[in-house]
């Protein structure tokens, strides 16, 4: 006996045999793995709408100019740091980032 309804347990016409079942099993797995995470993803983006501040034109306008204002990254600078720290040629002062973390907290909590 063949199923090729389209009101099958999988929802869907398999046209296969009714005792055929754990072939189909991984892909019904993985569709509500899918809609799982598409689920995840909504209720995070629906979140995050929430909490985000509705921003004036000119709030907009201001961090743009900021943002203008920034220095270009040098991605050759950049990967030839990461590659230095991989190679653990690059050396790492642990007291002065130290220093530097404790100092940016003072200015924060200001």
């Amino acid at each position: 006996m063949k199923r090729t309804d389209s009101n099958s347990t999988f929802g869907e016409k398999t046209g296969r045999q009714s005792g055929n079942t754990a072939a189909m099993i991984p892909r019904v797995v993985s569709s509500l793995c899918g809609e799982r995470q598409a689920r995840r993803e909504r209720k995070v983006t629906s979140e995050l709408t929430a909490l985000t501040p509705q921003l004036s034109k000119a709030d907009w306008q201001h961090i743009e100019e900021v943002i203008s204002q920034l220095p270009d990254i040098d991605a050759a600078r950049v990967v030839q740091l990461y590659n230095r720290i991989m190679a653990d040629e690059y050396p790492i002062d642990a007291e002065r980032i130290a220093e530097k973390l404790l100092a940016l907290e003072s200015a924060l909590d200001r």
